[in-house]
């Protein structure tokens, strides 16, 4: 007996698809994963949290990979792309934010936060539309 397919698989229709999922481990991430295993796709999750990867991995089952990828450092994102065999879709959602008063925040934290976001606003979508041959890059 077949998986019954959802409503988002069947307005979606994500079956077939691969979509990877940067910063999946918590919030709007791991959201993101989920809906898009729900629509029926294999989902890649990316992220440095190994504990929200490996809830993220028992709460979905079939169909999910994780990955312990830090966006921030190019051999760690060279090392996610190595795993990769197909990739439909691509969702950047990770970042860091740690809550601190302004005046503990210094240059070493904010070099952190404008490294993962040149990565996930720049590296990672370039990358993607390199080896498909389409894409927005």
């Amino acid at each position: 007996m077949g998986e019954e397919k959802s409503g988002l698989e069947t307005v979606f229709g994500l079956t077939g698809k691969s979509a990877l999922v940067t910063g999946a481990a918590t919030g709007i991430g791991r959201e993101i994963a989920r809906l898009f295993h729900r629509a029926g796709a294999e989902v890649i999750g990316a992220d440095i949290n190994e504990a929200g990867l490996q809830s993220l991995q028992q709460g979905l089952g079939s169909r999910v990979r994780t990955v312990w990828c830090d966006i921030g450092d190019p051999d760690s994102i060279s090392a996610l792309f190595g795993t990769v065999e197909q990739l439909d879709i691509l969702v950047n959602c990770a970042a860091i934010y740690p809550m601190r008063p302004f005046e503990e925040v210094d240059t070493p934290l904010i070099d952190r936060m404008l490294d993962i976001s040149q990565v996930t606003s720049g590296t990672l979508p370039t990358r993607v539309t390199a080896a498909s041959g389409w894409g927005c890059g």
